[in-house]
């Protein structure tokens, strides 16, 4: 259930970092926190 360090950067790229640029630091972590527990979820559900 390891995430690799690729796809973490993808989804700080992706999920929080443009908020962020915007100023909305809580949708950021909301948008990044969630996509991590989908990823996790699909890993879960694999194995």
């Amino acid at each position: 259930m390891n995430i690799s360090n690729l796809e973490i950067d993808k989804i700080i790229e992706q999920n929080f970092i443009p908020e962020f640029k915007k100023g909305n630091y809580y949708q950021g972590i909301v948008n990044g926190i969630t996509k991590l527990m989908e990823v996790l979820r699909t890993r879960i559900k694999k194995e």
